[in-house]
């Protein structure tokens, strides 16, 4: 199955003491019997191996890491070895040559419907990540991408189930993936808010802005969330931060007058004022900042 997680194991584990000596034992074969072997089929173990050697360490290449794509060029030093096996270690009689041509082309013909099938799982995104949790029910970054799918297309019950999943089962892990523990609760919280259910989307604005104190999309959601709650003075704080840090102007237009709003009601009027002189000079062609400012005079 694609794109399974990596688990690390231990030093000392049963798992690295097998593969350790795995390893070591190959080495070894290789080095004692390196004269009795040929040049080419030197180089045939030689393809075989080195470019499995970054994958030993897989989490250092992919927080992903499908085994297939690591096995492409070992798989020429493999049949380049075991070509060289048939030609200079077995008989070759007719006989032979037919028994083996027919078990090639069977071989053959079983892996490439085989493949077919595999790469059917790549057909799309949502293919792809269903095809990885079947692999893995407890695989969260099938859970995530499968709910940030739900999510894009806007069925928020499907994305909630997947995204608090995907959240579980990476906290669960003896080594959480705090990448993607911070981009699940990004979608989710959205996902809460969309989905009318603002504590919970505030639950996840808070960590998110627990790791992240300068993201102003979280700070401004949850702003919008604290109003709805009562917390007028709280949102005010939230969007003057967000305020601060944003750079996106479709979000300093919402910000700019969701906090002139907030100044308005709590009576700090010049503040308001001043808010929208700095709208209209960032959005010149925009006439709800300068209506807005008419209003606030008119007061």
């Amino acid at each position: 199955y694609p794109l399974q997680p990596f688990a690390p194991r231990p030093f000392g584990g049963a798992e690295f003491i097998l593969s350790s000596l795995v390893i070591a034992s190959l080495a070894s074969f290789c080095f004692y019997f390196r004269k009795r072997f040929d040049r080419l089929a030197l180089l045939a173990l030689a393809i075989l191996v080195v470019p499995l050697l970054p994958a030993l360490y897989a989490p250092a290449i992919s927080r992903t890491p499908f085994a297939e794509r690591y096995l492409y060029l070992p798989s020429v030093g493999f049949a380049l070895f075991i070509a060289l096996v048939f030609q200079r270690g077995l008989p070759y009689s007719v006989a032979w040559r037919k028994t083996l041509i027919i078990a090639l082309a069977v071989a053959s013909a079983t892996y490439s419907v085989w493949s077919y099938k595999k790469s059917l799982n790549w057909m799309d995104d949502r293919a792809l990540w269903e095809a990885s949790l079947k692999g893995g029910p407890g695989n969260h970054l099938a859970l995530h991408s499968l709910g940030y799918i739900a999510f894009k297309e806007g069925r928020d019950i499907e994305a909630i189930d997947k995204l608090s999943k995907a959240l579980k089962f990476n906290l669960e892990k003896s080594h959480p993936d705090p990448t993607m523990v911070l981009l699940t609760r990004k979608v989710l919280a959205h996902a809460y808010q969309r989905g009318g259910l603002p504590e919970r989307a505030a639950i996840e604005y808070e960590e998110v802005l627990r790791y992240e104190p300068e993201n102003p999309v979280a700070g401004f959601n949850l702003g919008m969330i604290y109003e709805g709650m009562g917390r007028p003075d709280d949102a005010i704080e939230l969007y003057e931060k967000a305020l601060y840090f944003v750079k996106r102007p479709e979000l300093l237009r919402e910000i700019i007058l969701r906090l002139g709003d907030r100044y308005a009601r709590a009576g700090r009027g010049a503040e308001a004022r001043a808010l929208y002189e700095r709208g209209a000079e960032a959005f010149p062609g925009d006439p709800e900042f300068q209506q807005r400012a008419r209003v606030l005079q008119a007061r």
